[in-house]
């Protein structure tokens, strides 16, 4: 918790100085022989405790569950997993990464769960599985689900995380659509 509060207030401090929207402190992997219920816990209480000091500088707390596909030990997999998080804090200003190639790769059905989860996701992060590409190379139609978004009134930030599969000025080509002309 020591070591959670001091790079908590650095990163928060980092983030009002660049005026970030948001700042994720990832769950990370459980310990071995640790109860994930505790982690959890644990998690929560410094989520909300990182939240209180956030709001006053206008940034959003946000974190993601992640898929077992890459990351088996990791604390969080499933949208339930992180709502049920976000429920623990006590908070309503602490919020979830809705990552494409995670909720895919763990759970599918993007725009069900989408819906579903509406109220508590912040930021909207993009990467086409199984290889974690762009738009336009994968088994998702990402630009189809960006369009999606905004039947669904979602005006947030769309982030892109994602492994360039041709090189990075060329997975950024497809960008030019939503007006982003990368140099």
């Amino acid at each position: 918790e020591a070591d959670f509060r001091a790079s908590a207030e650095r990163s928060l401090e980092f983030a009002a100085t660049c005026r970030m929207p948001y700042l994720h402190p990832p769950a990370g992997e459980v310990p071995e022989g640790v109860e994930p219920a505790r982690c959890r816990d644990l998690y929560a209480g410094n989520l909300a405790w990182m939240a209180e000091r956030a709001k006053p500088l206008g940034i959003t707390i946000v974190f993601e569950p992640v898929c077992r596909a890459r990351f088996a030990k990791f604390l969080l997999h499933t949208l339930e997993e992180g709502v049920a998080v976000t429920r623990a804090t006590g908070r309503d200003d602490v919020k979830l990464v809705f990552d494409t190639y995670h909720v895919h790769m763990e759970e599918g059905a993007l725009t069900r769960r989408f819906e579903r989860h509406r109220a508590d996701i912040a930021y909207v992060q993009i990467g086409n599985p199984p290889g974690r590409h762009e738009p336009g190379a994968g088994e998702l139609d990402l630009h189809w689900f960006i369009a999606y978004l905004g039947t669904q009134g979602y005006d947030g930030c769309i982030g892109l995380e994602y492994t360039p599969k041709a090189g990075t000025r060329a997975s950024l080509a497809g960008a030019e659509r939503y007006g982003i002309h990368p140099k």
